[in-house]
């Protein structure tokens, strides 16, 4: 009997140390500064058929302002009739997730309403949108190539 309540208090020591050592890693994200985020996506498979946005196209497409976070990516398609996009935000504080998140799905829902009903392949991509909050990052793609996008946004910011 005292031979299986030490197998029980070892099994429950063993479960806090994994449970606190997960507790411990699973949000830590290396504050990278956007221009090395840049460099790494910016070679990323699928990304030369993009053009580079501004601040203008920001605040056009995702009404957030440039000043207002600490910095930020954006590929926009080449043609209106593609639906290919990659946003990184980089915000100031965490405070800011849930606007950013907003604006995000905002825009993935009018770009969603405008190929509705006659652009099927676009249609589908914007049902496939990745969209992920890390810490004071935002991520967002529309594209074949959105996943392996976030895997190596991921590999980046990983402490």
């Amino acid at each position: 009997m005292k031979h299986n309540f030490l197998f029980i208090k070892i099994g429950l020591m063993a479960f806090i140390a994994v449970f606190l050592i997960l507790i411990c890693t699973s949000g830590n994200y290396a504050d990278k500064p956007m221009e090395e985020i840049t460099a790494v996506l910016s070679q990323a498979e699928g990304i030369e058929a993009l053009k580079e946005g501004d601040a203008n196209d920001l605040r056009r497409y995702y009404n957030l302002e440039e000043g207002e976070l600490e910095g930020f990516m954006l590929y926009l398609p080449t043609s209106p009739m593609d639906a290919d996009e990659l946003l990184v935000v980089k915000m100031k504080d965490e405070q800011q997730a849930s606007a950013v998140e907003q604006a995000i799905l905002q825009r993935q829902a009018s770009q969603k309403a405008s190929f509705e009903g006659y652009g099927a392949q676009q249609t589908a991509l914007l049902n496939g949108y990745v969209l992920e909050i890390k810490g004071r990052y935002a991520f967002y793609a529309v594209s074949p190539y959105s996943q392996a996008w976030q895997s190596l946004f991921s590999e980046i910011i990983r402490a």
